[in-house]
């Protein structure tokens, strides 16, 4: 049996960037929420950026973020005059369990008066490396933590002997290998080859564990077996899962 342990990743390799995205609020009075990482931050009408600044920061999965009022604004939410209204940005310079390309804000306009619109849109796209951790898991035990932002080999290293550490597969029982992107990419994807006793012919799959929390731009840990192929995201390199025989 053969199966692939894919880690997904969209990063460009051109360094860390710091998502911006933009909110614009046409209001003359109340409150708004913007919504990130499932709570809201909510937002008086007449804030300015220290006050926007600090209910963001209020949010657990937001760490330190820059705010800037635009157009000489000064204020979350103005009326709107002709071209403009309320507009400013935010730099997400540090956040928890998001690194990368950040989900958009949503928002909640119920508390406000006037036109009571506000639109967030991403100025620039955040990028990451693959970062976090993984935990596998074969026939219901579960393997230690993985550093996933580790190199290729080292990685290598890590998946086999915390899978080979289980009490379901013997010591020997697997082979891991990187699979090479000749095409490019920042993709990380292991072959994983089942010999041991006890480990032939249709064996159950890999399992990423609940507790994996894998980081980076589009980042996620997936794994591929019984005939299950995966295409990277060059278009190019192909990997196909194999089912075993007795």
């Amino acid at each position: 049996e053969i199966q692939y342990l894919v880690l997904d990743s969209s990063y460009s390799g051109n360094g860390v960037m710091e998502e911006i995205q933009r909110v614009e609020c046409d209001a003359t009075g109340g409150t708004f929420g913007l919504q990130f990482g499932g709570e809201t931050a909510y937002i008086a009408h007449d804030a300015d950026a220290v006050d926007i600044k600090d209910s963001l920061e209020s949010l657990s999965s937001i760490d330190t973020v820059e705010i800037t009022l635009n157009g000489g604004t000064v204020s979350a939410c103005q009326p709107f005059q002709g071209s403009s209204s309320g507009d400013f940005s935010v730099t997400f310079t540090s956040t928890f369990g998001f690194t990368g390309d950040l989900p958009l804000m949503t928002t909640e306009r119920t508390g406000l008066e006037g036109a009571r619109l506000v639109t967030v849109s991403t100025v620039v796209d955040g990028d990451a490396p693959l970062g976090g951790s993984l935990r596998l898991s074969f026939r219901g035990a579960v393997s230690e933590s993985i550093d996933v932002s580790s190199d290729a080999q080292d990685l290598v290293v890590a998946i086999d002997s915390s899978l080979e550490a289980l009490d379901t597969i013997q010591q020997d029982g697997i082979v891991v290998s990187s699979v090479s992107l000749p095409g490019g990419g920042h993709e990380k994807i292991f072959k994983v080859e089942f010999i041991g006793s006890g480990l032939g012919g249709d064996v159950e799959s890999l399992v990423v564990a609940p507790t994996t929390q894998i980081l980076g731009s589009s980042a996620a840990a997936f794994v591929l077996s019984d005939g299950e192929s995966y295409t990277a995201r060059n278009e190019v390199d192909t990997v196909t899962s194999q089912v075993g025989n007795e």
